[in-house]
C-alpha cells in the first residue's frame, strides 16, 4: 500500500454561528430518546473513525459546540475557538449524561470539578473560560 501524503492536516469547522450542536432535540420524541440516542448514538461512523485518524485534526469552533458537537470537537488533536464560541454538555436537561466519551474527554481536559459542573448544570462556557480551563488552545 502506498503512503498518502496528499493531506497533511484536517480542519473541522462549522457554518456561520455553529460548530456542531449534537442532536436536534426538537425532532426527537420519547421513543427516539429511548432508542436512537442509546442504541445508534455510539455507532455513528465518525465516532469510530476520528479517534483512529492518522493526520493532525484541528477543531475550529465557531459559535456553539454543544452535546455531541463538543464531543466531536474533543476528539480532535487541537481545539481552537472563536471569541463568540460557547461550549457545553446540555444533555442533563433531557435527564441523560453525555455519551461517546464526553464525560471522560471533558474530565481529562478541564479536570473533575469543572467537568462535573458542566455536565450537571448543562450551562455552556465561553471561549475565554474554555481557554482558562484548558479545553481549547
Amino acid at each position: 500500500m502506498e503512503k498518502d501524503d496528499s493531506v497533511s492536516v484536517v480542519i473541522l469547522t462549522g457554518k456561520e454561528n455553529s460548530f456542531a450542536t449534537g442532536a436536534n432535540i426538537n425532532e426527537l420524541n420519547e421513543q427516539t430518546l429511548n432508542t436512537q440516542l442509546f442504541n445508534d448514538y455510539f455507532e455513528r461512523v465518525w465516532w469510530r473513525i476520528i479517534p483512529k485518524f492518522r493526520k493532525p485534526l484541528i477543531a475550529a469552533i465557531n459559535g456553539m459546540a454543544f452535546g455531541g458537537g463538543l464531543e466531536l470537537a474533543m476528539m480532535a488533536d487541537i481545539l481552537i475557538a472563536s471569541e463568540n464560541a460557547k461550549l457545553g454538555q446540555p444533555e442533563i436537561n433531557l435527564g441523560i449524561l453525555p455519551g461517546s466519551g464526553g464525560t471522560v474527554r471533558l474530565t481529562q481536559a478541564v479536570g473533575k470539578s469543572k467537568a462535573m459542573e458542566m455536565c450537571l448544570t448543562g450551562e455552556p462556557i465561553s471561549a475565554q473560560d474554555a481557554l482558562k480551563s484548558g479545553l481549547v488552545s
